[in-house]
């Protein structure tokens, strides 16, 4: 039995006995490792939460072999053991009557357990382990760094992860975790509503069953969709007729369901083919090769930019046998009539959602309603034309393994087949035609200097395609974030900070003095509210000393300015720590309303008095509420680092 003293008691929680964190968590300040942990803990538990704070403990981008992580596991949840204990069990009897010859008192009563069990995050045991880092390399939050041993370490036989591949190379496995990617868990509804908007009801499922399992093969990602389809659409799960006996794959499929099984296909076609779905790297060929002609020094390279010849060699053969076959199922096989969509589909393909790709089409949307705000009056339909041609440099961007300076520049004609077909239609029977009128209405954006939207590279008079032009997004960018960070000062200090913030971010460093006088306040009011901003981080101030004397404060000279970098790095730890807050708010709310929510999905009298119903609708209302600051503070974070 463990004593009083070792059991680690509960601190206290702002929220009465609800816990949020796992037994490797620590108390460090840090907004977005907090954050990241919550996201795991609501969607794969506390034993995975428990193995991810492990990798957070690192440095950021560190990275840990198995051996490694399992050693931290066991230095915070194992139970210590020390000579008062092997004192105090020195006469207890032992729990196996096959090891009383042993010396050792760590047989007796469970001395070598956890301080507590696995399902509050006490985890050492390998197999746990094993199967939470599993879970995060599923879901793309870890990354398995992959290194081809040289043969110095294989004579040293390094302490690591190791496995052999086919050709009898041994590799070295490390770990490393990110937590931008984990935070991405909360955007999940988001991506599948963009998705729906750009593909249509089809991508919904696909979506689904990419992000809830993490990677999928080919016709894994259309038998899930198919599914979910299925048990939304009654029509379609009536007419599959399942044999008695017989497995549910193996079922009679009737025509509508592969005609739903075939147009699932095409849409998930549509979406690797635009960027939205790509397909996985596999591990060795990511993998990183250490050579050692000369034992003293070792030289690692990538093997997926310089790979040996015999490596070169399999991948060609492989890829040349894989347009010859096919292991796609052959409901919708046929739909591969050319050598580009065959080549879309090798045999064995394992897909994930592109985040980088559907950031660079929210980013191409909320820029475009900015372009619209600012510029709708000046130029007609200013936001679509935005719109269509950062998604035309996203597609580049995307198509593109490397990068290049001509991805950020497009013709007029290259955005035609991303505008709307009413925009599209318009501009067709302007003066001159679309190539003419597309210019034009270029042209005109990039004269408008405040915010600058569009920057005219080559010049559109008697250039055979129209000119060519950038869409200045670190700028449209930046007006955003500006626009964001004062309206985040506004809601936290009042409207006298946030106008002195705008003073500060138009005039620079300024006195105080100057600083109340262009804010229309009285000096000492103005210092106030920069001794509050200048505490919160907002601002900084520095003083300078008269040359050639002592220095003395009363003599000194004090300035005060913004850095925008550390405002805009204050402003997202202030929003991750609000999100987290917000999102632990409603995890205790559930927890109190849970008899609620049970028993309205078992389908009972919903609720017992009229009292009863008045509390219910007011926890429905709260909910409501927090949901809608979880939605607004994620896009606030998705401007602030995202774009």
């Amino acid at each position: 039995m463990a004593s009083s003293s070792d059991a680690q008691p509960d601190d206290l929680h702002p929220f009465g006995g609800f816990s949020s964190t796992s037994p490797v968590s620590t108390k460090k300040l840090d907004a977005e490792r907090q954050l990241a942990s919550s996201c795991i803990r609501e969607h794969f538990g506390v034993c995975v939460q428990a193995v991810a704070d492990c990798l957070f403990t690192l440095a950021n981008g560190s990275k840990a072999s198995f051996d490694r992580l399992l050693t931290i596991a066991k230095d915070v949840c194992k139970r210590e053991f020390h000579n008062e204990r092997q004192q105090l069990v020195r006469r207890v009897p032992f729990l196996n009557t096959d090891k009383r010859t042993t010396n050792s008192a760590t047989y007796r009563y469970g001395l070598d357990e956890t301080l507590g069990s696995a399902s509050e995050g006490y985890v050492v045991e390998a197999d746990l382990v094993r199967a939470a880092l599993l879970v995060l390399i599923q879901h793309n939050i870890v990354t398995v760094h992959c290194t081809e041993l040289s043969r110095k370490k294989r004579k040293m036989n390094v302490k690591s992860s190791k496995g052999v591949n086919e050709r009898g190379v041994e590799y070295a496995y490390h770990y490393s975790i990110c937590k931008r990617r984990a935070c991405y868990l909360l955007r999940y509804s988001q991506y599948v509503e963009h998705g729906k908007r750009s593909y249509g009801p089809n991508a919904v499922y696909i979506l689904e069953a990419i992000l809830l399992n993490g990677r999928l093969t080919t016709n894994d990602v259309v038998l899930y969709a198919a599914k979910v389809y299925e048990n939304e659409n009654s029509e379609v799960k009536d007419d599959v007729k399942v044999e008695e006996g017989v497995d549910v794959d193996a079922s009679v499929e009737s025509d509508k369901y592969k005609e739903v099984k075939r147009d699932i296909f095409k849409v998930l076609t549509k979406m690797i083919e635009g960027g939205h779905v790509e397909q996985l790297k596999s591990l060795e060929a990511s993998a990183v090769r250490v050579d050692d002609d000369d034992e003293e020094e070792e030289l690692t390279f990538e093997t997926g930019t310089t790979q040996s010849p015999n490596t070169v060699t399999r991948i060609q053969d492989e890829s040349m046998d894989n347009l010859s076959r096919s292991d796609l199922d052959s409901s919708y096989s046929d739909l591969l009539s050319t050598k580009e969509l065959k080549e879309l589909f090798p045999v064995g393909a394992v897909w994930r959602v592109n985040f980088s790709m559907f950031h660079a089409s929210m980013r191409a949307l909320f820029l475009g309603r900015l372009t619209n705000e600012c510029h709708g009056k000046k130029v007609q339909y200013a936001g679509n034309l935005l719109i269509a041609a950062l998604k035309r440099i996203a597609f580049k961007a995307n198509s593109s393994n490397e990068y290049s300076d001509d991805q950020n520049l497009f013709h007029p004609l290259e955005v035609s087949k991303y505008l709307a077909p009413t925009v599209l239609e318009a501009y067709k029977q302007g003066p001159g035609g679309l190539k003419a009128s597309l210019s034009n209405a270029f042209v005109r954006l990039s004269n408008i200097k405040w915010p600058s939207c569009i920057n005219e590279v080559e010049s559109a008079a008697g250039h055979h395609e129209g000119g060519k032009f950038e869409v200045n997004v670190p700028s449209l960018v930046n007006y955003l974030q500006r626009r964001l960070m004062h309206q985040l000062v506004k809601d936290q200090f009042g409207e006298l900070s946030a106008r002195i913030i705008s003073v500060l971010q138009s005039r620079g460093q300024l006195e105080s003095e100057k600083i109340g006088e262009f804010a229309l306040l009285p000096c000492k009011e103005a210092r106030e509210h920069l001794n509050r901003l200048y505490l919160s981080g907002y601002v900084s101030m520095e003083n300078y000393q008269v040359a050639g004397k002592s220095y003395n404060p009363n003599n000194a000279l004090y300035t005060w300015a913004i850095c925008q970098r550390k405002m805009k790095q204050v402003s997202s730890d202030n929003i991750m720590l609000a999100l987290l807050n917000i999102r632990l708010r409603k995890q205790h709310e559930m927890e109190i309303g849970k008899a609620w929510v049970e028993r309205q999905e078992s389908g009972l009298e919903e609720n017992e008095s009229e009292e009863d119903t008045k509390k219910y609708h007011e926890f429905c209302r709260g909910l409501e509420r927090l949901d809608n600051a979880i939605i607004q503070l994620d896009e606030s974070l998705l401007i602030m680092r995202d774009f």
